[in-house]
């Protein structure tokens, strides 16, 4: 399983194709545990207390996409669920296998939220990580009126 990250004496690890609920590992010395993202919630295992608080902030990092608004000029508004806002510019992303069928309006105006991935995604299956599009939105924050 890949290894994301390590802090404190804790792995983290995550294995994209995993199943629902989507979620992390966690070990600490002889301890394990699997974390739901969505709510920091212990699915399976143990770990200390300590080491459980210490990974609160791997739930927090992960921005999770609450609310898209398909704009003119391939811009997509974008609301995340800390409360940030703003609007994602995409008509230079708009390359490759998976985006370039949504150079055509049409489809580019059917963005949605996955409730699952937490993120932009379209009916041709082309998707957004949750991480670009809040680097992009906290450069052109706010909120539509």
């Amino acid at each position: 399983m890949p290894e994301l990250t390590r802090f404190f004496g804790i792995i983290i690890a995550m294995d994209y194709n995993d199943h629902s609920p989507p979620h992390f590992h966690a070990k600490y010395g002889d301890d394990q545990a699997v974390i739901r993202i969505d709510t920091g919630e212990v699915i399976d295992g143990n770990l200390s207390a300590r080491a459980l608080d210490r990974t609160s902030g791997v739930v927090t990092v992960i921005p999770r996409v609450v609310e898209v608004k398909p704009l003119e000029n391939f811009c997509l508004w974008v609301c995340f669920m800390d409360g940030t806002s703003g609007t994602v510019d995409l008509a230079q992303e708009l390359w490759g296998p998976m985006f370039e069928p949504l150079a055509n309006p049409d489809l580019f105006h059917q963005a949605m939220v996955d409730p699952e991935l937490e993120t932009v995604v379209w009916p041709n299956g082309a998707d957004l990580s949750p991480e670009f599009l809040y680097q992009m939105a906290l450069q052109t924050p706010g909120k539509i009126i």
